[in-house]
């Protein structure tokens, strides 16, 4: 038997060449559940990254740019003068006055 097995293997031709794996030094050095959060934070960091690249490869086709005004409160009395209305706190006691006469 083992003598056939010899001559089988003569036979072969083919050879595999196993190599050994390529887990370097300083990952064998970490602990495990180390290994496996520092691969958890590089795959969450890569899809952050794509999901970003994908909203900005949206968001070049975009024509529209809005104009955000930086106060509020310059908004405020911007849209106050564009109405001719005074801002809501000073006319809270009118509109009182006009509801209880009509009532």
């Amino acid at each position: 038997m083992l003598r056939d097995n010899e001559v089988v293997t003569k036979e072969c031709t083919f050879h595999p060449s196993v190599k050994t794996p390529r887990a370097s030094k300083q990952s064998i050095d970490k602990p495990l559940e180390e290994r496996l959060m520092h691969e958890a934070d590089k795959r969450k960091e890569r899809r952050e990254k794509l999901k970003r690249d994908r909203e900005n490869e949206q968001m070049k086709d975009c024509s529209f740019k809005p104009k955000l005004v930086s106060n509020s409160s310059q908004a405020t009395v911007n849209i106050n003068k564009l109405t001719g209305q005074a801002p809501i706190h000073e006319r809270v006691g009118n509109l009182q006055k006009e509801k209880n006469e009509r009532l």
